[in-house]
C-alpha cells in the first residue's frame, strides 16, 4: 500500500535491465505511479515490461537525460557500473535529494570520493543496495553475531557466477553480521578467458578471496567457474554452524550438543522490496550502507583485481568489473 507521504514524489530509474525493471515492478505494486525512466535501449524497454506484466503505456519513458523536463525526489540508479559515476554526478546536480545505488558502485576510489565530497556538501541521502541486509534470516544472524565474544567465520563456496561480481554482496554481509569493517584482504583470482555476459569492456575472476575484519573474525570466498552447485554460506560463531543454501531456500542449524535442524532461508526479491527500502531512506531507517561506508569493500576488491593483473593499484585507476 502507498505512503500517503510519497504520492506526489516523483521517483527516477536509471537503467531498465533485469535490476531495473524489478525496481519498477516494485514502486507500481506499492501503488507509486510518478515513475520515470531513462533507457535508451528500446529492446531493454519491451522485454523489462513483459517480466514485469504491467503496460508501458502508464510510465513516462525517456532515452536519455537531455529529456529530463522534471524534478524528481528519488533516484535508483541501476546501469551497469561503467557509467554510473557520471550518471550520478549528474543527477546530483538536477537536486535530487535521494538515491538508491546498484553495485559495483564506481569503479574507482578517486570517484568515491568526488561523489562522496559532493554529497556531504549538498546533504544529499545515497544508499548502495546491498540487499541480503534485509533477509529475516541475515538480521536474526546479525544479533547473535554482534552479541558474541567468539570470533565467526563466514564461508561461501559457488560456481560459474563470477568472483568480481558477486564477492561484494557478500564482503557487505561480512560487514553486516559482524559490525566491523574488513582491514585486510588477500586473494589468488584467475581472469576468465570466455566472453562476459555484461560487455567485453568488463572482465571477471573465479578463485579465492580472503578477508579479516578488525575483530579478527575470517571471510573466505571461493568461486569455481567448474563448480556446478549453487552459492552456499557456512557461518560458525562458537560452536554454532549455520549453513544457508540459496538454491534450496533452505538453513541448516547445528547449535552446541544439538542434531542438525533446518528453517526456511527467506530471499526476498527486488520485485518485493525496493518500495520498504526506498520509504526506509526516506524515514531515516535503512540498514543499507552509505557511499562512505561501503568505499572499504570496494577498495579491498580493487586492490586485488589489480593485483591479479599485475598492474598498479591507485585512487585513479580504474577496476573494469560491474
Amino acid at each position: 500500500m502507498i505512503d500517503v507521504q510519497f504520492c506526489d514524489k516523483k521517483f527516477l530509474i536509471v537503467g531498465f535491465g533485469g535490476m531495473g525493471c524489478r525496481h519498477v515492478q516494485s514502486l507500481l505494486n506499492s501503488g507509486y505511479k510518478n515513475i520515470i525512466i531513462i533507457e535508451p535501449d528500446s529492446s531493454k524497454i519491451e522485454s523489462g515490461f513483459k517480466k514485469i506484466n504491467y503496460n508501458k503505456e502508464l510510465i513516462k519513458i525517456l532515452p536519455s537525460f537531455e529529456s529530463l523536463d522534471v524534478k524528481c525526489d528519488f533516484a535508483i540508479i541501476a546501469t551497469s557500473a561503467e557509467p554510473r559515476y557520471e550518471i550520478t554526478k549528474n543527477l546530483i546536480e538536477t537536486g535530487i535529494k535521494h538515491f538508491l545505488i546498484e553495485k559495483i558502485v564506481f569503479q574507482s576510489l578517486s570517484q568515491f570520493d568526488n561523489v562522496e565530497r559532493d554529497l556531504k556538501n549538498l546533504e544529499i541521502k545515497t544508499y548502495c543496495n546491498f540487499v541480503n541486509r534485509y533477509f529475516p534470516n541475515y538480521i536474526k544472524l546479525r544479533k547473535k553475531i554482534i552479541r558474541s565474544t567468539k570470533k565467526t567465520s563466514v564461508k561461501i563456496i559457488a560456481g560459474d557466477l563470477g568472483l568480481a561480481t558477486s564477492i561484494i554482496h557478500y564482503l557487505d554481509l561480512f560487514e553486516y553480521l559482524t559490525g566491523k569493517q574488513v582491514v585486510h584482504s588477500e586473494s589468488l583470482l584467475k581472469k576468465w578467458d570466455k566472453e562476459n555476459k555484461r560487455g567485453s569492456n568488463y572482465i571477471e575472476f573465479s578463485g579465492i578471496f580472503y578477508s579479516e575484519n578488525e575483530r579478527g573474525d575470517t571471510f573466505e570466498l571461493y568461486f569455481d567457474d567448474s563448480h556446478n552447485g549453487g552459492v552456499t554460506i557456512n557461518i560458525a560463531n562458537d560452536d554454532d554452524i549455520y549453513l544457508l543454501s540459496e538454491g534450496n531456500r533452505v538453513e541448516y542449524i547445528k547449535k552446541s550438543n544439538q542434531s542438525f535442524s533446518t528453517k526456511a532461508f527467506e530471499i526476498i526479491p527486488t520485485s518485493k522490496l525496493t518500495s520498504k527500502i526506498v520509504e526506509d531512506i526516506y524515514y531515516d531507517c535503512t540498514v543499507l550502507p552509505s557511499i562512505k561506508q561501503t568505499k572499504n569493500i570496494h577498495s579491498h576488491l580493487f586492490k586485488e583485481c589489480f593485483k591479479s593483473l599485475k598492474q598498479e593499484f591507485n585512487r585513479e585507476a580504474k577496476c573494469p568489473i560491474t
